[in-house]
């Protein structure tokens, strides 16, 4: 396992990266993130769990597909110029915010913040 604590961005986040190993010891992604079935529930918990911090579910079965960022962007702007001008605003204090301090400064390995992770990414 392998997890950094990112406070390099508006949103503190954690990028974890694990390997799903059974009790045999083996590869096994199935055992841990199950059939599309298991996945839709896992989200729906998710967002359950965080509803009190704002996050919506997507809309289970939708038949969305990924778009292009430059499309996003146009129909965002479309649809709400002010957003569009809020979205350049923090762009630009961002830019300004990150240049001044390194990314190492700013984010931290798992072991820093989760003492048994050293230990976790180990055994």
């Amino acid at each position: 396992m392998n997890a950094v604590l990112h406070l390099d961005e508006q949103t503190p986040h954690i990028h974890a990266t694990v390997v799903p190993i059974d009790a045999a010891g083996k590869l096994n992604c199935r055992a841990m993130l199950g059939d599309r079935q298991k996945m839709r529930s896992m989200q729906t918990s998710f967002a359950a769990q965080l509803a009190p911090l704002g996050l919506q579910r997507g809309v289970e079965g939708s038949q969305a597909q990924d778009q292009e960022v430059k499309r996003f962007y146009g129909l965002v702007k479309e649809l709400n110029p002010q957003l569009e001008q809020e979205a350049q605003r923090q762009r630009a204090t961002r830019s300004t915010s990150t240049s001044s301090t390194g990314w190492a400064a700013r984010s931290r390995t798992c072991s820093t913040w989760w003492p048994t992770c050293s230990a976790a990414a180990s055994g």
